[in-house]
């Protein structure tokens, strides 16, 4: 399981117009401003595999109603190697192999939280929203062949034409090696909301925010 917004916790800072919050459940919540771009090699968190098969789990909270790009995983000469895009209407994945695959959703840009869920395996690919199997279609060649050597990009943009994410995620999470679990998004793998959940920030002045926050939320409960 790699969950990457702890990883990316780590740099947020309101100069790249980023935060973090913390929410009842105590749980970690990183707003990204129209503006940020937050980045991570994907090798610290991958290691050296990133695998054929995986559960991608996302939880995000948006109005921005224009198409634009959740997250992506660029290779070292910069191509797509996975991209999830949302809009109004619609939830694109795009993968290697000139692989692109637009569901039609409406309502995740509503200001509400909403569950994503994809489904990796090396013969089909299952997209679920809010806990509900909206479509599954088969691929065409097998496995998406991602490497590690890598740059993942939330925020942002690619072309000057598009318009970067601005929202709040409180989930971003890959379960390599088991495409099953995006159908148990909500029974068995929601957000960890403890303070277990945490690695402790390398940086002491992001440590001691992290723990503002969250004496800051218990002292209010």
């Amino acid at each position: 399981e790699v969950n990457v917004l702890q990883e990316l916790s780590l740099q947020v800072s309101e100069r790249n117009n980023s935060f973090v919050t913390v929410e009842g459940s105590r749980c970690l919540v990183i707003r990204v401003g129209q503006y940020s771009t937050l980045t991570l090699p994907l090798q610290q968190i991958f290691s050296d595999r990133f695998a054929d098969e995986f559960s991608l789990l996302v939880q995000l909270r948006s109005l921005q109603r224009e198409e634009h790009s959740v997250f992506t995983m660029l290779s070292p000469d910069s191509r797509i190697m996975l991209q999830i895009r949302i809009s109004a209407y619609a939830i694109i994945f795009i993968g290697t192999q000139l692989r692109h695959y637009e569901f039609p959703v409406s309502g995740l840009c509503d200001g509400e939280w909403h569950r994503v869920a994809f489904s990796v395996s090396t013969t089909h690919l299952v997209l679920y929203v809010d806990c509900l199997q909206l479509e599954i279609v088969d691929w065409v060649n097998h496995g998406l062949e991602i490497g590690t050597d890598g740059l993942l990009m939330v925020g942002g943009i690619l072309e000057g034409f598009e318009t970067p994410f601005e929202g709040e995620l409180r989930q971003l999470t890959f379960l390599l090696d088991d495409p099953e679990a995006a159908q148990q998004h909500c029974s068995h793998y929601p957000p960890r909301c403890s303070n277990a959940a945490y690695k402790p920030p390398r940086s002491p002045r992001q440590t001691l925010r992290l723990l503002e926050l969250v004496h800051r939320q218990e002292n209010l409960l």
